[in-house]
């Protein structure tokens, strides 16, 4: 019959930050650090939690990685699996993301 139909899809990303779930820090240059990535992130807090609830790891700086160190300092933390708690500003306000990482040396 000749008839023809338009249509449009909208795609918008939920989540716009990466972050992988595993590391290796064992400086093989390879996977050694722990960060989250994403383009246009504001306001962005991440921390990172033993299976205990102890904070091993706390930035501000989505351009910090964790290097596997407890808060920083030269006592690294053993191979385990870790809850990461991401909140950050997104175009629909205030957003926040939880997941885990398994840290293997």
């Amino acid at each position: 019959l000749g008839c023809t139909g338009r249509d449009s899809l909208l795609i918008e990303l939920i989540y716009p930050i990466y972050v992988p779930n595993a590391f290796t820090p064992d400086n093989d240059g390879i996977n050694d650090v722990f960060f989250a990535s994403g383009e246009g992130i504001t306001g962005f807090d991440m921390k990172i939690i033993d299976r205990w609830g102890n904070l091993v790891f706390h930035s501000t700086d989505i351009n910090q990685v964790w290097d596997g160190s407890f808060q920083g300092g030269t006592h690294y933390v053993q191979n385990d699996v870790y809850v990461w708690i991401i909140e950050y500003n997104a175009r629909a306000g205030r957003a926040r993301l939880e997941g885990h990482v398994t840290l293997v040396r």
